[in-house]
């Protein structure tokens, strides 16, 4: 969920027919998103496509967007995803360069709006181009249906885990790249939930990749509860309208038992047929300049049924993978409290956490201010020294 420095998109793109739904967004976008290559099996680099000014990214010395095979985490076929894979400068080491697995916050969920198209947000840049002048490529999926077809399933963990597991066996699959089985997983906003989410899903679905540790910045956690909290003084007002409204228009769209009328009130179902494919920086700023507001746009009841939480529920926390969340005390985006709900969750459950609490910070702050922080905890797991962060806590 990133509200700030995003590339505007404004357009207003046409409405496709995709299986028996009607998807907001789909499009398609240039031939690099397109391959008459086909996989029978998820988790194979299809097509490959140099990026020549590497998203502007200075600490790379080359960009491949990449069109790779995956699970549907919907339907469970085999679909096409797209992704980027950026590599360092300097030689590379004898056993392949390691890897960061970035995933990025909220961009939409139209095809337009996918970060291998518009390139990565200014704080994502400045992340990723931290990580790769420390020697690291970075692999980043769009996540399913963004830059291909179908609709984007935001917020729901099972496609996003897909997408970015299959995107880092697909790569070291490709020996071409020179690549090893040493990741760290890293995600901010909708890619903090991403890479939790990767996390639950890796032990049974991909067992034989390496994720060493993985770091997450202002963490989406999704129930009865802290789903409530999205409709208080604590949060930005046009924030919620969007993330509920892209929650609510794919949930409805690509599940036959979930009826979009049980999420969305009258106003609601007409922000969405007209604005739910904008990406996020221009929707926001129509629901704000609309004064549109949470109760306006969502069923007053609409998040306490069960079968629409689990879509967008963390499933069966991994409790082996060493995990550091960075939270700002003032996120008015991911509500403070609902991350400190996760944390007491995820201790509850025995998880090898590590959480920061960053006084005054805002969503971008706690991102940015965090970043030293997480580069130590990386370190400290992978030369398994002990952590030496100011102000951390853990579970015990």
């Amino acid at each position: 969920m990133k509200l700030l420095f995003l590339t505007p998109i404004i357009l207003i793109l046409p409405i496709y027919s995709y299986g028996n739904n009607i998807i907001n967004g789909d499009n398609f976008l240039s031939n690099d998103y397109i391959t008459n290559e086909k996989a029978e099996t998820p988790g194979i680099i299809l097509k490959k496509t140099v990026v020549q000014d590497n998203y502007e990214l200075k600490n790379a010395s080359k960009t491949l967007k990449v069109i790779y095979s995956s699970t549907d985490g919907i339907t469970k076929k085999i679909r096409l995803n797209s992704g980027i894979i950026l590599f360092p400068h300097g030689e590379k080491p004898n056993s392949g360069w390691p890897i960061l697995s970035w995933q990025h916050g909220t961009a939409g969920t139209a095809d337009v709006c996918a970060p291998s198209w518009t390139g990565p947000d200014l704080p994502s840049k400045e992340m990723i181009n931290k990580w790769l002048g420390l020697g690291y490529a970075v692999i980043a999926a769009d996540y399913q249906g963004l830059g291909t077809e179908g609709i984007h399933p935001y917020l729901s963990t099972t496609p996003t885990a897909y997408s970015v597991l299959d995107l880092l066996n697909a790569s070291l699959r490709d020996t071409t790249l020179g690549l090893q089985n040493n990741i760290l997983l890293y995600g901010w906003s909708q890619g903090a939930f991403a890479t939790v989410a990767t996390t639950t899903y890796v032990d049974h679905y991909a067992p034989e990749l390496n994720i060493v540790a993985a770091a997450a910045s202002g963490t989406p956690f999704l129930n009865k509860s802290t789903f409530k909290l999205l409709n208080t003084d604590k949060v930005n007002p046009t924030s919620a309208v969007s993330y509920v409204t892209y929650i609510s228009n794919s949930l409805s769209l690509l599940h036959e038992d979930i009826d979009m009328d049980s999420l969305f009130k009258k106003k609601g179902l007409k922000l969405n047929q007209k604005y739910g494919n904008y990406c996020v920086e221009q929707f926001l700023k129509t629901a704000y300049k609309q004064k549109i507001t949470f109760n306006q746009v969502v069923q007053d009841n609409a998040f306490n049924s069960n079968n629409v939480l689990e879509k967008v529920g963390y499933k069966n926390f991994n409790k082996k993978i060493p995990l550091f969340l960075t939270i700002g005390e003032n996120d008015h985006d991911v509500p403070t409290d609902m991350q400190l709900a996760l944390t007491k969750k995820m201790c509850s459950e025995g998880l090898n956490l590590k959480y920061k609490l960053y006084p005054k910070a805002d969503h971008v702050q706690a991102f940015l201010e965090s970043a030293d922080d997480t580069e130590k905890f990386f370190q400290s797991i992978q030369k398994n020294t002990q952590l030496s962060i100011a102000n951390t806590l853990n579970c015990k």
